[in-house]
């Protein structure tokens, strides 16, 4: 398997590699910023306190 950028990895429905990457890692580097985890939220995850 060749390597790849991790920008086209999060954009992709089935990687090629086994164990997902964290969504909200995929956020920051699509956002362009630096953001605490905590302060994300992924649909999947729903809004804080659900």
């Amino acid at each position: 398997m060749e390597c790849m950028r991790l920008q086209n990895y999060c954009q992709m429905t089935d990687p090629p590699c086994q164990g997902p990457i964290d969504a909200k890692m995929c956020k920051v580097l699509n956002d362009n910023t630096i953001q605490k985890f905590s302060s994300i939220f992924i649909s999947a995850d729903g809004p804080p306190g659900e």
